[in-house]
């Protein structure tokens, strides 16, 4: 009965009476036509939320607890062994960042699209992004070029050695549920999201549309356990649009597709599979040098399945072995012409020993890696290893954690190198906490620059690692209640980076190094009935890295309970300032981002901001039991803007969208 009524409400949400689908009756895009079917649908949703409030509690039985979480509360350094977090999270050594501003506010974001949109909530970092969500995306953190700021998710680290960095696109938005990043670490930790500890299902669906640009995603997710430890999660995506440049070069596509299981075997045994399937596709207009305008048609289809391997030998004693394997296909066409068409094969093999004594632990743990690349053409085959050896310890008293790692990276084919990293948190009176955190660590050039056999386009022959250095140290405080507030200086490297020259006729290589120091803030007050937060990155080499001089991010909330306290509203509003962008230049062919002059590229249109420029958003949230009904309104002040040259947008988006959990 439940499950006939939920179809018939999702049948009457995206269905109109005569059941052609609600997204493909609005072809125009008249202020009327979207005035009258925005209202249409907002009296829809409105209703049929309030029904389910309503009716579908009779027929399901109320959540038995609370989920669980696989994040630090209820999870012991052996079983974050198998998130390969057990030797960073655990030890409290920096300070745990959940959601960037969110933490601080308790500010929950609906309606996000992706990784992207997400990550502009924090001032540090700036979205290398080919400006339309939906398309090619990295982060360049503090400064520094793509592939510096990694994603891990359970255990799963997200680098591409063939590519040179992660399309972070491609990172399922709702898929996890907490973020981790320790103070001054370029890495961020995704934990996945685990069902209530009842037998009963959790779906979940997430729906949101514009009709400027008709750009729609639906994400659907189920959550169900089969036994009190096991359990089993699938999900899948579907976003796709126009975009703000026509109906052919601003199209895109993505779908994403994920499945895990996680089983138990008594209390020493565990096993989490898990298997991805990525697939993204999407135009760009002309634009690239004055002496080549071109458009481009990108496409990647991509299969990542691993599985986590958890023993405990002992009451101390703990090992995880992990195997991985990735495929991937990447091709892009100019001007219709294929001119890259790869595939690529990662295997890996992780493992990590992990001892516990008295008020600390000591771990060894490392990978071995095979890497192969397919060209068929312009490309030439090429295959390579490399492994990393290291160890951990990590100890704590009453007022100081410490953690040191320590090792060995060898590639194949380039130079291995030393890694290191060294932090420690100091707990001091109040409340307050100073962490101080040192690292080195290197990453190969990636092999797409070396395996080129094209001879109007040179191979990078270098044989050094990219090598990457950072020293950062935090405060933390909490004046009152009312009042939080954080301060980290940082300083970091990253040497030997490629990067192609396109002055001549065949174009040269050349190894630069990156240099930045600087400081960001947070701060935040938390009264009952509105919250403030602010957070803010200055960058002292702003001319010579991937980062702007200033960077702030603001954002505001009011929020109250209606109808004795069964219907909460929000309001947020979020600006965003930037001042002192550089040049930065994305080489479509070689997938390759670099610093450059401003008279090197063609200007695509007048009056767009390059260095300066504020971008204002704002949305409102309404809660009905387990469903959030949104209404968004992102670049309020029609900004043109582009943080990569030749990708203009000013991408005023108006959407509306439901994300709803409820039990089958």
């Amino acid at each position: 009965m439940l499950v006939k009524l939920k179809s018939r409400v999702l049948q009457i949400l995206f269905f109109s009476v005569d059941q052609q689908p609600i997204l493909m009756r609005l072809k125009a895009n008249t202020d009327i036509q979207v005035a009258l079917f925005m209202t249409q649908f907002g009296i829809r949703l409105f209703t049929l939320i309030l029904l389910s409030h309503v009716v579908l509690p009779l027929f399901a039985q109320e959540q038995q607890g609370d989920s669980l979480s696989i994040g630090l509360q209820n999870q012991s350094a052996d079983s974050l062994a198998i998130l390969g977090l057990a030797d960073s999270v655990a030890t409290d050594t920096a300070a745990v960042i959940e959601d960037g501003a969110e933490k601080l506010t308790k500010i929950p974001i609906h309606g996000q699209l992706n990784e992207e949109q997400r990550m502009l909530a924090r001032a540090d970092v700036i979205p290398l992004s080919l400006t339309q969500r939906g398309r090619a995306y990295t982060t360049a953190y503090r400064g520094m070029p793509a592939g510096f700021f990694q994603y891990q998710f359970e255990g799963y680290e997200f680098d591409n050695p063939v590519m040179g960095f992660w399309n972070e696109q491609l990172i399922g938005r709702y898929q996890y549920e907490k973020r981790i990043q320790q103070t001054g670490s370029p890495q961020l930790a995704l934990t996945r999201i685990t069902p209530p500890k009842g037998r009963r299902p959790q779906s979940r669906v997430v729906f949101t549309q514009d009709y400027g640009f008709d750009i729609n995603m639906l994400d659907v997710n189920l959550n169900q356990r089969f036994s009190p430890g096991s359990y089993y999660q699938l999900s899948g995506s579907n976003f796709s649009g126009r975009g703000a440049e026509g109906n052919l070069t601003g199209r895109f596509t993505v779908n994403n597709y994920y499945a895990q299981g996680h089983f138990e075997r008594g209390e020493k045994w565990s096993a989490d599979v898990f298997y991805w399937q990525l697939r993204q596709r999407f135009n760009m207009g002309a634009g690239d040098t004055f002496s080549n305008l071109r458009t481009g048609k990108f496409k990647q289809v991509g299969h990542l399945f691993w599985v986590g391997l958890l023993g405990k030998l002992s009451e101390n004693d703990v090992i995880t072995i992990t195997p991985e394997y990735t495929t991937f296909e990447d091709r892009y066409w100019e001007n219709n012409i294929t001119a890259r068409n790869i595939r690529y094969h990662l295997s890996r093999l992780r493992w990590n020993y992990q001892r516990t004594f008295g008020s600390g632990t000591f771990g060894v743990k490392g990978f071995f890696r095979d890497i192969r690349n397919e060209g068929e053409i312009f490309w030439r085959e090429a295959s390579e290893s490399d492994t990393r050896l290291g160890a951990y310890l990590t100890t704590g008293w009453s007022s100081l954690n410490l953690e040191v790692s320590g090792g060995i990276y060898r590639h194949s084919e380039l130079a291995s190198r030393p890694y290191g990293k060294i932090g420690a948190a100091f707990h001091l009176p109040g409340g307050s906490k100073l962490n101080l955190t040192a690292f080195s660590d290197s990453r190969p050039t990636p092999l797409l620059w070396r395996s080129i056999d094209d001879p109007t386009q040179p191979a990078f022959q270098g044989e050094d690692l990219i090598e990457e250095t950072g020293v950062s140290a935090g405060l933390q405080f909490q004046l009152s209640q009312y009042f939080q507030a954080g301060l980290e200086a940082f300083s970091y490297q990253n040497n030997n980076v490629p990067a192609y020259i396109d002055e001549t006729i065949s174009g040269s290589w050349k190894t630069v190094n990156y240099e930045n120091s600087g400081v960001s803030t947070n701060a935040a007050l938390l009264f009952k009935y509105i919250q403030l937060h602010n957070e803010f990155s200055y960058n002292r080499d702003f001319e010579t890295v991937f980062g702007p001089q200033f960077k702030n991010v603001a954002t505001a909330k009011v929020g109250f309970n209606a109808f004795n306290n069964a219907l909460r509203i929000e309001g947020i509003t979020s600006l965003q300032s930037i001042d002192g962008l550089g040049s930065i230049f994305f080489d479509r062919r070689l997938n390759l981002y670099r610093l450059t002059e401003a008279d090197e590229i063609l200007t695509v249109e007048s009056g767009t901001s390059t260095s300066t420029f504020n971008i204002l958003d704002a949305r409102i949230q309404a809660y009905f039991n387990d469903a959030v009904l949104f209404v968004i309104w992102e670049n309020i002040l029609s900004t043109k803007y582009r943080y990569i040259e030749t990708t203009v947008s000013d991408f005023r988006v108006f959407r509306v969208g439901v994300n709803w959990l409820f039990y089958d």
